[in-house]
C-alpha cells in the first residue's frame, strides 16, 4: 500500500496596508506568479537534498536503488546455479559494488521528487505539500520536513537580504559622514576667511 501525507504552508504573507482599492487589486494580480515561484522553490533540488539528508533517506531502500534487494531473476540464478561460476561471480560483485558504493544522490533525489506533489487551489496563497511513501511515518515526516526546510530557506533568504542591506547602509552612512565632515570643514574655512 501507498500512504500519502500532506502539510500546508502559507506563502507571501505581507502586512495588510489600508490604501487605495487599485493597490489592493494590483497586489492580487501578482499572487499567481508569486505562488508559482514559491512552488518552484519548494520543488527545488536544494530543498529535496536537505530533506533527504535530514531524514537519512539515502539509507532507505525505497529511495536508494542500490540498497534494494536483488530481483527474483537474480536470486533464482544465484540459487539454482544455472549460470557458469565466473558469470555468477561477476553478478555478485556487481550487486556488492552497487550496495557498497557511494550512494548516488541524484537518483535518490529523483526518486524522492517522483513522490512529492505540490498543489495550490488557485484561490489562495496556501500550498499543499503531499508525499507518497510505502511507510506512513516516512510520508508524514517528509511532508513536514519539506515544509520546515522551505520556511527555513525563506527565513535565511530574508536574513541574508537584511544583512546585505545593513552592510550597504553602513557603507553609505560612512560615506555620508565623510561628505558632511568635508562640507563642515569647508564652511569653517569660509567663516574663518571672512
Amino acid at each position: 500500500p501507498e500512504y500519502t501525507a500532506s502539510s500546508q504552508v502559507l506563502v507571501g504573507t505581507q502586512q495588510v496596508k489600508i490604501g487605495k482599492v487599485e493597490e489592493l487589486l494590483s497586489d492580487l494580480k501578482g499572487n499567481d506568479e508569486m505562488v508559482a515561484t514559491e512552488i518552484g522553490i519548494i520543488r527545488s533540488r536544494k530543498i529535496a537534498e536537505k530533506t533527504v539528508e535530514k531524514l537519512n533517506l539515502d539509507n532507505d531502500p525505497e529511495f536508494n536503488p542500490s540498497l534494494q534487494q536483488p530481483g527474483l531473476l537474480t536470486r533464482l540464478l544465484l540459487e539454482q546455479h544455472i549460470l557458469p561460476q565466473q558469470w555468477l561471480g561477476a553478478l555478485v560483485e556487481e550487486s556488492a559494488d552497487s550496495a557498497a558504493g557511494d550512494r548516488d544522490m541524484t537518483k535518490i533525489i529523483d526518486n524522492f521528487e517522483d513522490n512529492l506533489k505540490l498543489a495550490n487551489d488557485g484561490k489562495s496563497r496556501i500550498i499543499t505539500i503531499s508525499f507518497q511513501s510505502k511507510n506512513p511515518v516516512t510520508a508524514a515526516q517528509v511532508a513536514n520536513t519539506v515544509a520546515d526546510s522551505y520556511i527555513v530557506e525563506r527565513l535565511d533568504a530574508k536574513f541574508d537580504a537584511t544583512k546585505r542591506a545593513n552592510i550597504w547602509l553602513a557603507d553609505r552612512l560612512s560615506t555620508l559622514r565623510q561628505e558632511v565632515q568635508v562640507s563642515e570643514d569647508a564652511v569653517e574655512k569660509y567663516r574663518n576667511a571672512n
